[in-house]
């Protein structure tokens, strides 16, 4: 060996020496040392990423996609003009929920195959993925109906988002306090996510999670069409 080699690499090669040694040997070894580890196990930081790139996912293709082309019509005039028809502003809502569903439903899926983190529920994936991009969608619309112009949509943006986002620093820092995570809204769509493509769950280990997440969907619709009759009234009144 030589002088310079590193001590524990010593005592690698020692140890597997002797444990060749012994096996072709035959004789047991005089200790059996048993590895046992306490507590939860902690999953890789790359699969522990994972609920942050699907939530950047869905917030940029969800979010952002229909909030910003509401704003972009309404300070174009293409709006106006388009409720001058017989379109309704629940038609236009509805139209602009369809866009960031189906992108914020693909980018996250796509996202997923990229990392490898697909799993083996894929039925049950596509399932929680749907009611994530919903979820997304519908936070869109509200942002979208909500401002008047760009500038107050990117102040939404920057202080709400940070309610959104926040689950998932709980997942890069699992020995924190995991119920903090349940008080932001997004962690019922996220978490479902994480479980059956990372741990692969089944639909029914995430029923309870995707009911209070359904439930939030529903409640935004009310919102929504508010929202949504309150800016027929700016754009007819303007």
């Amino acid at each position: 060996m030589s002088g310079e080699s590193l001590a524990s690499n010593r005592l690698v090669l020692a140890i597997t020496t002797l444990d060749l040694i012994r096996e072709v040997e035959g004789s047991p070894p005089p200790v059996e040392v048993d590895v046992v580890s306490l507590g939860v196990p902690i999953l890789p930081l790359a699969a522990r990423l994972t609920p942050m790139l699907v939530l950047f996912a869905l917030l940029i293709a969800g979010v952002l996609v229909p909030a910003f082309s509401l704003v972009q019509e309404r300070e174009s005039g293409t709006l106006t003009a388009l409720l001058v028809t017989p379109v309704r502003s629940t038609d236009v809502l509805a139209a602009k929920a369809a866009l960031g569903f189906i992108l914020a439903f693909v980018m996250a899926l796509v996202t997923l195959w990229l990392n490898g983190a697909l799993g083996i529920q894929l039925a049950a994936l596509f399932g929680v993925l749907a009611v994530g991009a919903l979820m997304l969608a519908e936070v869109g619309l509200i942002y979208g109906t909500a401002a008047k112009d760009a500038k107050v949509l990117f102040t939404l943006i920057k202080s709400l988002n940070i309610v959104l986002f926040a689950p998932v620093v709980f997942y890069i820092f699992p020995d924190w306090p995991q119920w903090i995570a349940q008080l932001f809204p997004t962690y019922w769509v996220i978490n479902p996510i994480f479980e059956v493509a990372v741990r692969d769950a089944s639909l029914a280990d995430v029923a309870a999670q995707l009911a209070v997440a359904l439930a939030m969907c529903g409640a935004a619709v009310p919102v929504i069409v508010l929202l949504g009759r309150r800016l027929q009234a700016q754009v007819a009144a303007a």
